[in-house]
C-alpha cells in the first residue's frame, strides 16, 4: 500500500449501494488489453443480471459489443464507474463522473505503478471532503460480491467461485486473486480489494459485514490500519457475535516504527503489539496466506471447533504423533490421556489391543468400518466433550480403497458427535492435498469441517486459542491522542522528572572539566560511572566508565575529554543490578502512549529481546508486561518484593507520558537489584510533550 487517504468512515448503507449496483460502466474499454475486456467478461460468465456499458473515446466496439464515446454519451446514468485507463486520465474522469451523478468509481490506477505526477493528482482529487462521489482504490483490483453476480474486478474470477459465509478483505488485489484461484473450497460472500483506501477502508467494509450479518469469518490482509480505536472495537464487536477474524498482517519483518531517541525502534516493531492487541479483540493472528485460507475453510462451517480438548483417530501412529508434534506449542490445545473407563472400553471392543493413546491408531485393530466406528464411540462416550479430529490421508491421487478408507473414518467421527453439542468433529489432512472424491462427498454429505497440511493444523489451532482480556472502551477512545513530541531534555532536567515521579535515580553531578569532576566526585559515594556527556550512543564510543574509583576519575575524564562532541562529564553514583532492563515508553501516532520492556544495558541492541503494549495504567498490567519478558521468574514467590517495585518505576514512567509530562521516556538500564528489590534509572533520555519548553 503506497499511501492511506483519510476520509473518515463511510455512511451507513454506502457499501449497501454499491453491492446494489445495476448498472456499470466500463471507462477504457479495450480488446487490445487485458484490464480493457475482463471486468465485462467477468460480469457475464457469472450472470450479472444488471447492465453493462462500454466507453471509449475512438471504439465503436470492443469484445463484439457497442462502445459509448464518453460517460455523458450514455442514455442511462451507471451506478458504478470502472476507470480502466492510464493514471493520467483518471482525474478528469473523476470530475466528468461526479458532475453527471455517479455515486461510485473503480480506481485500479494509482498506486506505484504510476508516475508521480498521476498518483498525486489522484490522490489530490480524491481527498476533497466535498466529493459526492465515493471511489474503491485506488491502486486495487475492486471487488466480487459473489451473491449479487457483481465482478467488478480486474483479473479472471473462475468458474469455482460459490457463494458462502467467508470473506475476503485486502489491502493487495493479488492477494485476492490468489484466494480465488483456490477452488470452491470456501464459500463467499464478499472479496474485496481496498488498495490505499481513498473512501473504502478495510475498517468500513468490516462494519458492513458486521451490520449485514451474513458472515461466519472475515479474512484480513494488511499493511498497516486507518483507524485504530476503531479497527479495535470492530474486532471485539466480530468476536462477541461468534464471526472469526482472521489477519495476516505483512511488514513483520521490518521495522515499520522510527524509534525517536535511541536504538529502541530496532528491537520493539510494531508487529508484535498489533498482534497482540488483535488477540485481546478476539481476533486470531496468523502468519501465511496457507494458514489464513485454512482457517477460512474451517471457520466457515456452522459447526466449527470450540474446544481445545482434542481426540485423534488416525490410521497411523507415526502420523498421529506427527499430529501431537504440530500441536506441541500451541499450550491451549489438550491431547487428554484416556480415562480408565475409556480404556476399559477399549480392552472390550479390542480384546488383543494395547491401551489407547491420544492420538489413537485404529488401523488394524478390527474391520476398518467397525473399528472407525467403535474408536469414535469410544471417546465421545468417555471423552468429557472436546473436539474429535479424523487424522487420515486420503488426496485423489490415492486408490478407490484408500479413499473409502479416509470417507469412512470421517463419516464414523461425524456421526458420533451428532446431537452432542459438546463435541465437533474435524478432519486433519496430514498433508496438504485437496481430497480423494469418496473423501469430498463424505465432508461435505457430513459438514464436517476440514484442514490440511501443517498450516491447516495452525489454523486449527489458532481456532481454538481464547482471547487475552478485551481493551477497556475508556482505553480506546484514548488511542492515538498523543501530543508532537518536543525538543530533547537536558539529562539532569530528565533525571529530576523520573525523580519527582518517585523513580528511584542514582546521585548525580556533572562537570565541565576533568578538575571539575574531580571535587564533583569527591561528594559523591564510590564506586562512581562516568559519562561523557554530548554524543549520542556513548557507550560506543566509549563514553562510558563503570566503577571507577574517585582516585581515577581525571585519568577517564581526560580520556573521554578527547571524544568528538565532548561537552563535559556526568558523574553517577554506581546501582548495584543483577538485572538490567531497557524501559521506553513513548506516544504512537495510532496507538497513543505504548510500553517497551527489553533486556538492557549494553546488550540491549545485541540481544534483541524485548516485549510491548500499550503503556500500563495498573500494576497489574505492568506485571503482565513484566512476565512476557522475564518469564515464570516473576512469578516466583521470592520474587514479589523486586517484582513489586520494578512494576511501580515502570508505572511512574508510563504515566508520565500518559499524563502529558513527556512525550518520550526511555530508560537504559532500569538498574533493577532483586536481592534489596530496588529498580534505579541509570540512564535516561526523553522528550518534552507538545514541543514546549
Amino acid at each position: 500500500m503506497t499511501s492511506t487517504l483519510s476520509s473518515g468512515a463511510l455512511a451507513a448503507g454506502d457499501l449497501a449501494d454499491l453491492l446494489g449496483t445495476r448498472h456499470v460502466a466500463l471507462v477504457g474499454a479495450t480488446d487490445s488489453s487485458f484490464a480493457g475486456t475482463i471486468v465485462q467478461r467477468n460480469l457475464r460468465v457469472h450472470g450479472f443480471a444488471g447492465r453493462v456499458s462500454q466507453v471509449h473515446p475512438r471504439k465503436a466496439e470492443v469484445d463484439g459489443r457497442p462502445c459509448a464515446p464518453s460517460l455523458s454519451a450514455l442514455d442511462e446514468l451507471p451506478d458504478l464507474v470502472c476507470l480502466l485507463t492510464a493514471g493520467r486520465r483518471v482525474p478528469e474522469l473523476l470530475d466528468e463522473a461526479e458532475r453527471l451523478g455517479v455515486r461510485w468509481a473503480l480506481v485500479p490506477s494509482g498506486g506505484q505503478a504510476e508516475s508521480a505526477g498521476d498518483a498525486d493528482a489522484i490522490a489530490e482529487r480524491l481527498a476533497d471532503p466535498q466529493r459526492r462521489l465515493r471511489v474503491l482504490g485506488p491502486n486495487c483490483m475492486g471487488l466480487i460480491a459473489v451473491p449479487e453476480r457483481l465482478i467488478a474486478y480486474i483479473g479472471t474470477a473462475p468458474a469455482s467461485l460459490r457463494e458462502g459465509e467467508a470473506a475476503l478483505i485486502s489491502q493487495s488485489g493479488a492477494v485476492v486473486e490468489a484466494f480465488t484461484t483456490q477452488g470452491s473450497r470456501i464459500g463467499y460472500r464478499l472479496l474485496a480489494s481496498v488498495g490505499n483506501e481513498a473512501h473504502v477502508s478495510a475498517e468500513d467494509v468490516l462494519e458492513f459485514l458486521l451490520d449485514e450479518g451474513r458472515v461466519r469469518v472475515v479474512m484480513l490482509w494488511q499493511e498497516g490500519v486507518r483507524d485504530a480505536p476503531r479497527y479495535l472495537r470492530l474486532l471485539a464487536r466480530a468476536a462477541d457475535a461468534d464471526v472469526r477474524v482472521a489477519i495476516v498482517r505483512s511488514g513483520r519483518s521490518r521495522i515499520s516504527r522510527e524509534a525517536a531517541l535511541t536504538h529502541t525502534g530496532t528491537i520493539s516493531g510494531d508487529w508484535d503489539l498489533w498482534a497482540r492487541l488483535a488477540r485481546r479483540q478476539g481476533a486470531v493472528v496468523l502468519d501465511t496466506l496457507d494458514e489464513l485460507h485454512e482457517f477460512g475453510a474451517l471457520a466457515q462451517q456452522a459447526r466449527r471447533p470450540v474446544s481445545g480438548r482434542l481426540w485423534a483417530l488416525t490410521n497411523s501412529g507415526g502420523e498421529g504423533s506427527q499430529l501431537a508434534d504440530a500441536l506441541a506449542g500451541a499450550e491451549h490445545v489438550e491431547l487428554p490421556a484416556p480415562s480408565p473407563a475409556h480404556a476399559a472400553g477399549f480392552a472390550e471392543a479390542f480384546p488383543r489391543a494395547a491401551a489407547p493413546g491420544n492420538p489413537v491408531d485404529l488401523w488394524g485393530l478390527d474391520e476398518w468400518e467397525v473399528a472407525s466406528v467403535a474408536g469414535a464411540r469410544l471417546a465421545v462416550e468417555h471423552g468429557g466433550g472436546g473436539t474429535l479430529a479424523a487424522s487420515i490421508d486420503g488426496s485423489p491421487q490415492t486408490g478407490a480403497s484408500e479413499g473409502d478408507l479416509a470417507a469412512t473414518l470421517v463419516r464414523a467421527v461425524a456421526d458420533a458427535v451428532e446431537g452432542r453439542e459438546d463435541w465437533r468433529a474435524v478432519h486433519v489432512a496430514p498433508l496438504g492435498a485437496p481430497p480423494h472424491p469418496a473423501l469430498e462427498r463424505a465432508l461435505a454429505e457430513t459438514g464436517c469441517a476440514s484442514v490440511r497440511g501443517d498450516a491447516g493444523v495452525r489454523a486449527l489451532a489458532a481456532l481454538l486459542a481464547p482471547s487475552g482480556p478485551r481493551i477497556p472502551a475508556e482505553r480506546l477512545v484514548a488511542l492515538g491522542a498523543s501530543a508532537a513530541a518536543g525538543e530533547r531534555m537536558p539529562h539532569e532536567e530528565a533525571l529530576e522528572l523520573l525523580r519527582g515521579a518517585g523513580v528511584a535515580v542514582p546521585r548525580t553531578a556533572f562537570a565541565r572539566t576533568p578538575e571539575e569532576a574531580v571535587a564533583s566526585a569527591r561528594e559523591l559515594r564510590s564506586p562512581l560511572v562516568v559519562k561523557v556527556v554530548g554524543p549520542p550512543h556513548r557507550a560506543r564510543v566509549g563514553g562510558v566508565a563503570l566503577g571507577v574509583a574517585v582516585d581515577d576519575v581525571a585519568a577517564v575524564c581526560e580520556r573521554m575529554r578527547t571524544i568528538p562532541g565532548c561537552e563535559g562529564f556526568e558523574l553517577a553514583e554506581y546501582a548495584v543490578a543483577d538485572l538490567e532492563l531497557l524501559v521506553h515508553v513513548a506516544n504512537d501516532p495510532q496507538l497513543g502512549p505504548r510500553a517497551t520492556l527489553g533486556v538492557g544495558g549494553a546488550l540491549a541492541e545485541r540481544v534483541a529481546l524485548a516485549v510491548g503494549d500499550l503503556a500500563p495504567h495498573t500494576r497489574e498490567e505492568a506485571r503482565a508486561l513484566l512476565v512476557r519478558l522475564v518469564g515464570a521468574e516473576a512469578d516466583e514467590p521470592d520474587a514479589i518484593a523486586w517484582t513489586e517495585a520494578t512494576c511501580d518505576a515502570l508505572l511512574a514512567i508510563a504515566r508520565l507520558v500518559v499524563a502529558g509530562r513527556a512525550d518520550e521516556i526511555e530508560i537504559n538500564p532500569l538498574a533493577v537489584d532483586r536481592r534489596f528489590a530496588r529498580a534505579t534509572a541509570v540512564d535516561v533520555l526523553a522528550n518534552r510533550a507538545g514541543g514546549t519548553a
